[in-house]
């Protein structure tokens, strides 16, 4: 049987030298665990699109600008996703947590020191090569 395959968004928003991580509600899966904000792209929506819905939905910011900056593929074993990281140039509004538990703004080295999911962990790996703080 053929695992299904997702096409993830995730928002890269920066301030003072820091970023945004959020932590997903614990009754989904990988409850608890540390992200970048977004969610899957739903049928015939756009990459970008989907990222400027999805702050909207779980940040309730109005996204602006974007610039794509990552992309990544993770096999979880029962599913497999496709990860495009963008990175929020310009946005409105101000964050106000929807969906997540909570949030936190985190350089390299005190986002290792949190519980991430899997893939948002290949990720950050892949972003600290190129980023530097």
């Amino acid at each position: 049987m053929k695992k299904p395959k997702f096409k993830v968004v995730a928002g890269f928003i920066e301030k003072n030298n820091k970023f945004l991580l959020v932590q997903r509600p614990f009754n989904k899966k990988n409850g608890g665990l540390w992200e970048f904000p977004g969610g899957k792209v739903e049928k015939d929506e756009t990459l970008e699109n989907a990222i400027k819905r999805e702050l909207k939905e779980e940040l309730g910011i109005n996204v602006l600008s974007i610039e794509s900056i990552e992309k990544i593929e993770y096999d979880y074993g029962d599913f497999f996703i496709e990860l495009y990281l963008f990175k929020i140039k310009n946005f409105s509004g101000k964050i106000d947590l929807k969906e997540a538990v909570n949030m936190a703004w985190v350089d390299f080295d005190s986002a290792e020191n949190l519980k991430l999911c899997p893939a948002d962990e290949n990720l950050l790996k892949k972003l600290k090569e190129k980023i530097n703080y």
